[in-house]
């Protein structure tokens, strides 16, 4: 049996009402996200990308209107990353709402699909996103932006469900795919967009596969494993069981929803400095001496920054998204702008942070996040506080309480101040039996003209 048929097969699996309306919520994760991608330097350069190519059709992008099918998943999948805030899957180090959802959404209203059929595919594309990171293995995310190259099978496969499409025509449509899935990192090494198109790229080429497969466009079945496959090419160290795996449940019940704008690997870090200030603090920047946060070298690996020169490296800066904690409680929507990145103060802590790779922590990684901060002042006192995971993990899932601020920001972010009164009430108790395609458009048209 190859490969990309175990991956087909879990098109046709049946889904419950529990997984829809966790896939409701991570719907309206994903919007929240987008509203603010919109509002960043980047989001401004999508609009432009988006009004200089879209035509007439009859699909919604956030914070524009109605445009065709393709230029909607340009728009809509570029936005969803843009402040990184998209949810995470730990275990396969991925992100799947920023691709998976937008496809999903706009295929539904392109093809007249019913609220069920489009959250059925989103629980479906989380699946074999989260399947495909933990098969490609760690040699492959080295060079290759995962939550991309992955992204782009999960496109296929949420397509494949949200129109019904078959295991047959699934299995042709996966082996589009794999020829389309890329990514490379260097967007990561510079201030670039790059990262935002790689789930554009990901987002059509799915769509493309799948309704490619439909019209009897033949793809190979052999596209994982096969002599010239995906395996061969970019994965020196793939874990094929994590595809033959025997269905358990479904792993949108395993993503993790994101508190606050910046890279999860941060997050355990602002867990453990409000632990801090909330026992010991609140700390003057002028009294602290040093601030030593021992984490996994994964964390360090990728956000160990302490003189960020753009927005996007802000949000990946250890330094920077302590400093800011320490000064605001939790990392904020704006403090990754200009300002921010040169205020004084800000400068100041960045320099007092200092990085430490812990062993245990390291092996604990990706199942567990443990990171210790250590805060010593001028005068000699040293105050440390540990978490081993954090929020918004299945171990510790948001609270109400922290879902409603967080959207409360959002709206405030946006200068938003007439937002559907349901939208919160979604969000934290999603209920998907009394909402229909129609009502989704409607809370997404109704920021069609987002305030400049």
């Amino acid at each position: 049996m190859f490969l990309s048929s175990h991956l087909a097969n879990l098109v046709e699996l049946s889904i419950n009402d529990v997984e829809r309306d966790r896939a409701l919520q991570h719907f309206i994760d994903w919007l929240l996200a987008a509203l603010v991608g919109l509002r960043l330097n980047v989001g401004h350069r999508v609009a432009t990308l988006t009004e200089r190519n879209r035509s007439n059709g009859d699909v919604t992008i956030v914070g524009i209107g109605n445009c065709d099918v393709m230029t909607a998943l340009i728009h809509n999948s570029a936005l969803g990353n843009a402040a990184e805030l998209d949810d995470y899957h730990r275990l396969s180090v991925t992100h799947p709402g920023p691709i998976v959802i937008p496809v999903a959404f706009a295929t539904a209203q392109r093809e007249n699909r019913d609220i069920q059929e489009f959250l059925n595919g989103i629980v479906v594309g989380y699946e074999v996103m989260t399947r495909m990171g933990m098969a490609v293995g760690a040699g492959h995310y080295r060079q290759w932006h995962k939550t991309a190259t992955c992204g782009t099978f999960a496109a296929t496969a949420t397509a494949a469900r949200v129109c019904g499409y078959d295991a047959n025509v699934t299995k042709h449509a996966l082996g589009h795919a794999g020829s389309m899935a890329g990514g490379i990192w260097q967007c990561r090494t510079e201030a670039t967009e790059t990262k935002q198109l790689h789930s554009s790229h990901a987002a059509i080429s799915g769509y493309l596969s799948a309704t490619a497969a439909q019209a009897r466009l033949r793809g190979p079945s052999a596209v994982f494993e096969g002599e010239f496959g995906y395996f061969p090419a970019a994965c020196p160290d793939p874990d094929t069981s994590f595809l033959t795996a025997p269905f358990t449940h479904w792993s949108i019940l395993d993503t993790s929803l994101k508190p606050w704008p910046c890279c999860r690997h941060t997050h355990s870090t602002v867990l453990a400095l409000q632990t801090l200030l909330n026992e010991h603090g609140p700390f003057a920047s002028e009294e602290i001496d040093k601030i030593t946060i021992d984490t996994f070298s994964e964390a360090i690996s990728l956000c160990d920054n302490p003189e960020p020169d753009h927005e996007t490296a802000a949000r990946f800066s250890l330094q920077h998204v302590a400093a800011t904690t320490i000064l605001h409680g939790k990392p904020k929507l704006d403090d990754f702008d200009k300002t921010m990145r040169h205020d004084p103060l800000v400068r100041h802590l960045r320099q007092r942070v200092e990085l430490i790779e812990c062993l245990n922590a390291t092996n604990a990684y990706p199942t567990a996040s443990p990171t210790t901060v250590t805060l010593t002042t001028k005068n000699g006192n040293s105050f440390a506080a540990k978490v081993s995971q954090p929020p918004g993990d299945p171990e510790l899932p948001l609270t109400r309480a922290q879902m409603t601020s967080k959207a409360s920001d959002i709206l405030n972010f946006i200068d938003w101040d007439s937002a559907p009164t349901d939208l919160i009430d979604i969000y934290t108790e999603p209920l998907h039996r009394d909402l229909t395609m129609k009502s989704l458009r409607t809370l997404v048209d109704c920021f069609a003209q987002m305030p400049e």
